[in-house]
C-alpha cells in the first residue's frame, strides 16, 4: 500500500511523531552535497570513462582543492574507483591521500550507481556487499548511504534492501527536474524518512535540485533554499536543507565561480550556517533523528521520465536476468560443494563475475538508454560472466556428484534443484542413448517412474525429457533407461488421448505429444 504525501510547495505534511528537542531551536542549515557526476557508460562507452573523464576529474580536483579549502567533492561508484586504481595507480594514490584529508568524500555504497527497478533483490544487496568491500579493502571506508543522483525512479523494495545492508541515508535529484521528469506521486517532502513494508527506515534527501547545476547564489539569496528551510522547519523542527551542485554526466570538478560563492557561503553564518559535506557523514548524523522527521511508504517513480527505457533493448536485460539466475545457483552449488569437501568455495571466482555483470546494472546500461557502441562491450562482457558463472556451476555439481550414490541400471543423471524450495519442473537434458533407442523409462529416486519422452533439439542431438521432484537446494540421481520393449512397437500402436475440461479441449499424440489445443472461447 502506497501512502502518498504532497509534492514540493503543497500544504505540509502532519508529523507523525513528537519533534525532538535536540533539533527544533538549532541554527539554520545548509548542507551542500558538491557532486562530480560520471556515467561510466552513456553517449560513450567506457573507454573513453578510463582514458578521459577519469583523468580529467582527478587533474580538476588538484587545482579545486589547492585553491577551495572549503570545497570536499562527492564522488560515487566503487567500480569506477576501481578503474582509477587499475588505469591510473599514481592517480588513485592520490586519490587516497584526498580521502584520509576528508576532501574527497566516498558517496554511496553501491558498486556502480545501478538501475534499482530492474535487477534482482539478490544483485542489489551484491551492490552494496561488493561496493563496501572494495572501499573497506581500498580506501578503509564503509559507506552507508545509496548515492543516486540520475536514476529513472526507485521502487518501494529499495528502503527493505537498504535495510539488510545497513544502509541508513538514500538521496536522488530525479524526482523533481522539470514538467517532464517528475514523481508519479510528488516529493513526500525534502528530508524524511522512507519506509520500507518491513518497517525499514531509510532517511531520504529527495529535493535537492539538480546535481550538475553550477552554485550561483549564496544561500540566503535562493528563495528556494529559504523556502524548503522553512518548511522542513515546520513538519520536523529541523531547520535544514541539503542542496546539490557540482558537474554532470562526463565528471570533473566545478567551476571556480560556484566555490567562490561556496567560500562566500561558509563565512557568512548571519543567516545559514553553511558547510559542504559528504552525504555518508551527513545521513549518519541525521539517522540518530529519524524520529522526529516525516515519512512516506511506497513507491517513488517516475511519471514519464526513463519510461520507455524498461522495454529498450531486451537482450541486455535477458542476459542480465539469466546471468542474475545463474550466479546464484553457481554460489549454491559452490556451497554444497565446499561443505562436502568436494572443491574450496570459489570466492575470487564468484566476485570477479558478479562485479562484472553487477557494473552492466548502471542505470543508463542496462536499461537500454546507452549509445549503440557501448552494448558491443556490455553484451561481450554478459558472455563472458555467463561463462564464469557456468564453469563454477559446471565443477560444483560435479563435486557434489561424486558425493552421491549414481548406481544406476541405465545411465545416471543428477538433478539440481537451486531454489530455496521443493520444485516439480521438467528437465532436458542431452544424453548418448543406444543406437536405435527410440522410448526411455527414467526413474526417480523415489525408485518410481517420472512422465518422459525423447525430444529432438534444435541442433539435432537427441533430449530427454522428464519430470523431476527435488528438495529445496536439493541434488538427486535419476535413472534414465533406454525402453528396449518400445523399440518394435508400431508408432500407432495408442490411439489419440482427449481431455476437455469445458475450455479447452486437448489431444495427445501416441507419443504424449500435443496433436491439439482448441480454446472453446
Amino acid at each position: 500500500m502506497s501512502t502518498q504525501r504532497p509534492p514540493a510547495g503543497a500544504a505540509p505534511v502532519e508529523r507523525t511523531k513528537p519533534v525532538d528537542s535536540s533539533l527544533s531551536g538549532g541554527p539554520r542549515r545548509v548542507i551542500f552535497f558538491p557532486i562530480s557526476h560520471l556515467d561510466t557508460q552513456w553517449r560513450w562507452t567506457v573507454r573513453d570513462t578510463i582514458s578521459k573523464f577519469l583523468p580529467a576529474t582527478l587533474a580538476q580536483h588538484r587545482d579545486r582543492f589547492a585553491r577551495f579549502p572549503s570545497y570536499c567533492v562527492n564522488f560515487d561508484g566503487a567500480f569506477r574507483y576501481a578503474l582509477i586504481e587499475e588505469y591510473d595507480p599514481e592517480g588513485f594514490a592520490e586519490l587516497r591521500r584526498w580521502v584520509t584529508e576528508g576532501r574527497w568524500k566516498v558517496s554511496g555504497a553501491f558498486w556502480d550507481a545501478a538501475d534499482v527497478n530492474v535487477p534482482s533483490p539478490e544483485s542489489l544487496i551484491r551492490q552494496c556487499l561488493y561496493g563496501k568491500l572494495f572501499f573497506e579493502e581500498r580506501l578503509q571506508q564503509s559507506p552507508r548511504d545509496i548515492f543516486l543522483p540520475d536514476c529513472f525512479g526507485f521502487g518501494e523494495q529499495l528502503p527493505i534492501i537498504a535495510g539488510h545492508c545497513s544502509v541508513v541515508g538514500f538521496t536522488s535529484s530525479k524526482l523533481r527536474r522539470g514538467d517532464w521528469m517528475r514523481s508519479s506521486v510528488g516529493i513526500p517532502f525534502p528530508i524524511g524518512v522512507w519506509e520500507g513494508a518491513d518497517g525499514s527506515e531509510l532517511v531520504a534527501a529527495l529535493d535537492p535540485g539538480g546535481y550538475g547545476e553550477p552554485l550561483k547564489l549564496l544561500p540566503a539569496d535562493d528563495a528556494e533554499i529559504v523556502a524548503q528551510v522553512e518548511r522542513q522547519t515546520e513538519i520536523s523542527g529541523l531547520p535544514t536543507a541539503i542542496r546539490y551542485f557540482g558537474v554532470g554526466d562526463k565528471g570533473g570538478a566545478p567551476d571556480a565561480e560556484s566555490l567562490e560563492v561556496l567560500e562566500r557561503a561558509v563565512a557568512d553564518r548571519s543567516t545559514f550556517e553553511t558547510s559542504a559535506q559528504g552525504s555518508d557523514e551527513t545521513f549518519r548524523d541525521l539517522y540518530q533523528h529519524r524520529t522526529a522527521l516525516p515519512r512516506h511508504r511506497g513507491d517513488l517513480l517516475l511519471s514519464e521520465h526513463g519510461t520507455g527505457c524498461y522495454t529498450a533493448h531486451a537482450t541486455m536485460k535477458r542476459c542480465n536476468h539469466d546471468n542474475e539466475l545463474l550466479g546464484e545457483a553457481a554460489e549454491k552449488a559452490a556451497t554444497a560443494a565446499d561443505w562436502l569437501g568436494a572443491m574450496p568455495y570459489p570466492t575470487a571466482d564468484l566476485r570477479r563475475g558478479w562485479e562484472r555483470l553487477l557494473w552492466h546494472q548502471f542505470h543508463d546500461d542496462l536499461t537500454g538508454t546507452s549509445l549503440p557502441a557501448a552494448y558491443d562491450i556490455s553484451w561481450n562482457d554478459q558472455a563472458i560472466v555467463a561463462n564464469q558463472f557456468s564453469e563454477v556451476l559446471r565443477h560444483a555439481v560435479g563435486g557434489v556428484a561424486r558425493a552421491l550414490d549414481t548406481t544406476a541400471e541405465g545411465i545416471p543423471l543428477v538433478v539440481f534443484n537451486p531454489l530455496s524450495q521443493p520444485r516439480s519442473d521438467i528437465v532436458e537434458a542431452r544424453i548418448e542413448l543406444p543406437r536405435g533407442c527410440r522410448a526411455i523409462t527414467v526413474i526417480g529416486p523415489d525408485h518410481e517412474p517420472c512422465p518422459s519422452q525423447l525430444e529432438t533439439g534444435d541442433d539435432g542431438s537427441t533430449l530427454v525429457v522428464f519430470v523431476a521432484k527435488l528438495p529445496a537446494l536439493g541434488f538427486a540421481v535419476f535413472d534414465v533407461v533406454a525402453d528396449s520393449s518400445h523399440r518394435e512397437r508400431p508408432s500407432d500402436g495408442l490411439e489419440l488421448r482427449e481431455q476437455d475440461n469445458g475450455r479447452y479441449r486437448l489431444r495427445l499424440d501416441d507419443r504424449g505429444d500435443l496433436a491439439e489445443l482448441f480454446d472453446h472461447q
